[in-house]
């Protein structure tokens, strides 16, 4: 049983990380093509160069966010960033924007990853004891993986904290 729970977990993961990293080649040529435009309009003679992000880099925005301080960016609900440095701060996050081009500060609740989310579920499973009940509940349910993997998807996008708190268990 838990063999299989695997098995669905590690597939889960690997179509996450496809439809990422198609989502990523496209946002990517999206912003290559601005730059272009962009370069081509102003006609500089220097190359152009795009770093790629990877899956595990691109975060989609949970909400519009408008910034509060200079060093913040502005994005739209559903917009792909790319975080840089999520290792120090678990509020903020150094990242760009994969439309605009913008680079800064980025609050970590307002953006999600299905990749990321699936490292939390797969953490949840892992773990002896989840300090939150609901997850404990998710945890312990006897239900298939599917519903198991839906139901913490729903949990967590109706409560954006709690991806927060289960960030902050696992960094812990």
């Amino acid at each position: 049983m838990k063999a299989g729970r695997e098995e669905a977990l590690v597939e889960y993961k690997k179509e996450i990380e496809l439809l990422q990293e198609n989502v990523s080649v496209t946002s990517v040529q999206l912003l290559m093509s601005q730059k272009a435009n962009t370069h081509k309009k102003d006609q500089c003679t220097q190359s152009l160069v795009v770093d790629i992000p990877t899956a595990k880099s691109v975060y989609t925005a949970r909400y519009d966010y408008h910034p509060r301080w200079s060093d913040e960016i502005s994005f739209s609900k559903g917009e792909q960033l790319e975080i840089f440095d999520n290792k120090g701060d678990i509020t903020q996050w150094r990242g760009r924007s994969l439309v605009s081009g913008d680079e800064g500060l980025i609050p970590s609740n307002y953006v999600y990853s299905l990749l990321e989310s699936l490292q939390l579920l797969e953490f949840i499973l892992s773990v002896k004891e989840v300090s939150l009940p609901v997850l404990q509940k998710i945890r312990n349910d006897s239900s298939s993986n599917d519903e198991k993997a839906s139901l913490f998807l729903e949990t967590i996008n109706d409560d954006p904290i709690m991806i927060s708190a289960l960030r902050q268990d696992k960094h812990e």
